[in-house]
């Protein structure tokens, strides 16, 4: 049997979040779709107390700028991705919800 020493280990929050390939989107339907479920994973995340305050709010805010931009004829590109970049310095902490902004950063200069 394997035991594993895990003293002096530190340990940021957590958050086991629904799996969402935002990253993996082929389409800007698709990835406004997997965006969607990103924000509701994310409010889950916030009533849990995985995010909470200002940086809970301000993300919030920046999650649901990028969703509008997304589902536009129209999105403007660089605000989409401003946005992006902002709700992920802002819960840069919390790693899986962190993780599903890095790779939808990453799918906007495909898709857009």
């Amino acid at each position: 049997m394997a035991t594993f020493n895990q003293q002096n280990q530190n340990v940021g929050t957590q958050y086991n979040a629904e799996v969402i390939n935002i990253g993996e989107s082929q389409s800007r339907q698709e990835f406004s779709a997997e965006l969607k479920k990103f924000q509701a994973e994310f409010k889950k995340a916030i009533e849990a107390k995985a995010i909470t305050g200002e940086a809970a709010t301000d993300a919030d805010y920046h999650v649901q700028k990028a969703v509008n931009q997304s589902e536009s004829e129209n999105a403007d590109k660089s605000k989409l991705l401003d946005h992006l970049e902002k709700a992920k310095n802002l819960i840069g902490g919390v790693s899986g919800l962190a993780t599903s902004l890095t790779g939808a950063i990453s799918a906007v200069s495909a898709l857009f």
